[in-house]
Order: structure tokens, then sequence, then C-alpha cells
């Protein structure tokens, strides 16, 4: 492809679809190993970023030709002359051939530099990164994740650091605003939003440092949870709040990779304990690897030494109310729901927007059929304002559960009115929950409404017709109400079925039969 073709294919589609078209048809073997490194250098010097095409270069000199060696060589010097900032992104992997390809596609065509420290490899994590221009320090794993982010941090020869993990992905809908930042000049530090996401459609979220200029006095600090933040604070870096740039973090996905990982950190937390005994942050993370371990005394005394020390909430403010939510959150599991309350209201006192502590009140309030005490707290956490803070929050999750939770304490009242209202709004923001789908139909059918309880339960069991005994019980309710006894046990028999696809269709045909509205036929039996 000529330089003016590429171009071209670039303005139309991006750059990173051109390499990652590049990327795909080396690796179905149809270019040879110097045709693609050729093409990939050629790409990144019209890119300008030289240092990724000279990586490129150094994999096979000798096959790269002379146009595209001088190209580079022109793209260095001019590089020297152009005052642009420059940003190097810093990575430590192990063992990541599954993930890493994404995570730096998810970023090829903002950095500058890729430099990453593979810490023991044995797989094709090496090989996928040399794809991408990266420059690959070695560094054998010693227990310590901050010595191996310096060594890479050592490599790096940018203005800016941008550091990720390979499980991470930089969101497409903030590229470009990543992109604006890395060209700023590097004097000041950027938190950006990072979202665990555990199932799809929901995800803890926290502020994290990911982006800082690079200076010989900046520098990673902490054997596991490595902060950058203190070196920056020594030396006056100030730090921006960016939340509209968001990282995702895939890590916690697989809930015996989560236990796995907090078994590995746990003696690395211990350890770092103990050389820095009146770090807050560290006893909150220690108690957060008993809790996934099932070390739930443990936990407590951790977080208990941290929410019983006054001056914590004027230190970390963050970490301090973390600390009293999950005391709560561990006396609700051993059934002292007393002190439970107690913890939850010291919580929302010192912070009001805490909506995961209003949530829990409300299910206190709802078990003890306080249903008017319960509704509050639920739309309290509903309304909570979405702060981002150091600590990891799942606000999508609260408010998903707030919204259902409520209407069913409004159920609990009979006013179905303010209980639909909630369902709906649940419906149009999580469409794909089946819990609101099967509530709407109780309501519904508590209304006398038969007709459009009908086609909810439809509705949901198209959504899932396996594993929904809630739909199949509400229309079978709905038939024996009308006297239609023969289609509530070929409903209730439908539920125990193994065809999905069988299912649907048996359900569509008896929710339509004769066209005769339902509730027709009730109004007519009540005459």
């Amino acid at each position: 492809m000529k330089t003016i073709d590429i171009i071209e294919y670039a303005n139309k589609y991006g750059w990173g679809p051109y390499l990652d078209i590049l990327r795909k048809r080396y690796r179905a073997k149809l270019y040879s190993r110097g045709r693609f490194c050729g093409l990939m250098a050629r790409a990144y010097f019209l890119m300008g970023k030289p240092r990724r095409a000279a990586a490129i270069v150094a994999l096979v000199p000798d096959a790269v030709s002379a146009a595209d060696a001088i190209a580079i060589v022109n793209g260095q010097i001019r590089q020297t002359e152009r005052p642009a900032p420059t940003c190097c992104l810093n990575m430590i992997v192990k063992n990541e051939e599954k993930n890493i390809a994404a995570a730096l596609s998810s970023v090829d065509d903002i950095m500058d530099e890729i430099v990453v420290c593979d810490t023991g490899s044995d797989d094709n994590t090496v090989a996928e990164a040399l794809l991408f221009g990266a420059r690959i320090v070695r560094f054998p794993w010693n227990g310590d994740f901050s010595q191996a982010r310096n060594a890479a941090l050592k490599a790096s020869g940018c203005d800016h650091v941008f550091w990720m993990d390979a499980d991470d992905r930089v969101d497409n809908a903030s590229r470009q605003e990543l992109a604006l930042l890395c060209r700023r000049p590097p004097g000041q530090a950027a938190a950006f939003c990072v979202a665990n996401e555990y199932a799809p459609g929901s995800g803890a979220q926290f502020m994290q440092i990911r982006l800082f200029p690079r200076r010989p006095e900046v520098y990673f600090e902490g054997r596991v949870h490595e902060q950058i933040v203190y070196s920056l604070k020594r030396e006056g870096v100030p730090v921006y709040r960016c939340e509209s740039i968001k990282i995702i973090h895939l890590g916690y996905n697989d809930p015996q990779t989560h236990r796995e990982k907090a078994a590995r950190n746990l003696t690395l937390i211990a350890a770092e304990l103990a050389d820095h005994p009146q770090s807050l942050t560290l006893r909150l993370s220690l108690g957060d690897c008993h809790v996934l371990l099932g070390n739930y005394a443990a936990a407590l005394a951790l977080y208990r030494a941290i929410a019983h020390n006054e001056r914590a909430f004027h230190q970390f403010k963050d970490v301090y109310v973390q600390a009293l939510y999950n005391c709560a959150m561990l006396a609700r599991r051993r059934g002292d729901e007393r002190e439970a309350r107690r913890y939850l209201y010291r919580c929302l006192y010192c912070d009001p927007s805490r909506g995961e502590a209003a949530f829990a009140l409300g299910l206190i309030y709802l078990r003890e059929n306080s249903f008017q005490k319960a509704c509050l707290f639920f739309l309290k956490s509903i309304g909570a304002s979405v702060c981002i803070r150091d600590t990891a929050t799942d606000h999508r999750s609260i408010k998903m559960h707030g919204l259902y939770f409520a209407a069913v304490a409004y159920c609990r009242l009979k006013q179905f009115k303010q209980a639909e209202m909630l369902v709906r709004a649940g419906q149009a923001d999580f469409p794909q929950t089946l819990d609101f789908y099967n509530l709407m139909g109780k309501i519904l059918f508590r209304q006398y409404r038969f007709v459009e309880a009908c086609r909810v339960f439809v509705a949901s069991v198209g959504l899932r017709p396996l594993q929904n005994s809630g739909a199949y019980f509400g229309l079978a309710c709905i038939y024996r109400v009308l006297g239609e006894s023969q289609k509530a046990r070929l409903v209730l028999r439908l539920m125990h079925s193994g065809d999905g696809g069988r299912n649907i269709q048996a359900v569509r045909n008896l929710s339509s039969v004769n066209n005769a509205p339902p509730v027709a036929a009730l109004q007519k039996s009540a005459a």
C-alpha cells in the first residue's frame, strides 16, 4: 500500500484499525516478518511515533527497506525538534498472552512509546507485545510490584507516563480525551475512573492515578497495591481528577481468580504493613483479602482499627467511611442487625452520598417489616450522588437493587402506583434485568390488570425461557384466576421443560389464543 493510500485509509477508519489489520495478516502468515515490520514501522512513522517505529525496526533491521530506515531516522530528528509532549505506556506482565493484545490495542494510536516489564512469562506474552512496537524489560519476579513498575519507569523516555495492566482496557469513549491529556505540558498528574467489571452491566468504580509526569523523583512505592501518589506529593505535583476517562478492569470477572489474587496479596500486604504499621489503606486492603478468603474475624479487627480511629476521618475520609461500611456488612453476616445499623448510620453521617449504606439500612428495615422506613432509605440510595472515590463502589448495582427493593416495599404497603413507577424506571435503565419484569407482572396482577400482566410475563419468558419460575408461576396464576386450569397446568409443565425455544413459542401461543383479552373474561365472570 502506498503512503498516500495508508493516510487515506487512516483518515477514513483510524490508525488503530489499520494497525490491527497488519497484525491480523501477520498472524495469518500473509506477511513475512520483515514485510510486517516494514509496514508497521512506516505506519508508526506516519503517525509521528518514531520510538514505536524504531522498536519495530529493531526486531529485523536487515529486512526493512532503506526508505523506511531513513524515514525513521528523520522522524527521530523531527521528534527532538518538536516541542509537543509525548507519552509512554508502562505495563508489567506475566503470562498474559490472552489479554495483552486487547489492552495495547485500546491505546495503540495514542502512545508514543510502550515499555513492557516482563516478570517471567513462559507463553507468547512478549511476542504479542513486540507486535505493537513495545520495548521489553526483563525483571525476575521478587514479590514487589513497585520494583517491577519502577524498572519499566526507568526504561521510559517520554514526558508523560501512563500505566495500565494487561487486563485493563481504555474505554472507547475516553480515548480522544486521553490523547489530549497526553499532549499537555507535563506539570500535573491525572486520576481516572477505574471500573472493576464483575458481570455485564455492573462494576465497582474508583479513582486511581494513571497518568503522571516522568521525573527521577517520581516512582512507585509499596510491595502490593503500589502507589505513585506519595512521591507526587513530596514533589508537589498536583493531581487532576478526570472522572470522564474510564479504564475498564476485567481482572475480577472470575471469582476464583479474585480469590487467588487475594491469597497472593495477603502475605505481600502483611509484610508491607509490618514496615508501615500506621497505613490505613494497607489495613483496609488486608481486611478485604481476609474477607475474600473467609477470615471474617481477622478482617473485622482490621476494619475496627480504622473505624475507631478518629484521626482517620480527617486523614483518609474515603478509607475511614469504607471501614465503617465494611464493619456493618460483617455485623449483618453474623446476624447482629443492631450493630450493623449503628455503623451504617455513622457511615451516612460522615458521608451522606454513600448510597450503599442507605441501601443496607433499607434491607434491614424491610426485614423488620418497617416498610415506610425501608422505602425512605431505598429512595435515598437511588438518589445518592454518584461520587467516584478512592475506594470502590458499584453505583450501578446500588441503583438497580435500590429501585427493585423500593418497589417491593411499596408493594408491601399496597401502594402499587408508586411501585409501578419505580419498576418502569428500572426497566428503562436495566432492560435485561429479569427481576423487574416479574415484579411488574406481580404488580399488574395485584391491580387486576391481567392483560398487561400476561404480556409482561411473556416478555420475561422471552428474556429467559429456562430457570424463570417467577414468570411461569405468574402466567399460571392469571389463567387459574380466569378459570382456565388447563392452560395453567400446561404453563407449569413448560416451566420444567428443557427446550427454551419451544417454551417461548408455546407461551406466546397461549397468550394470544382467540385474541380475547383475559380481563374481558374476568369482567364477564364478575358480572
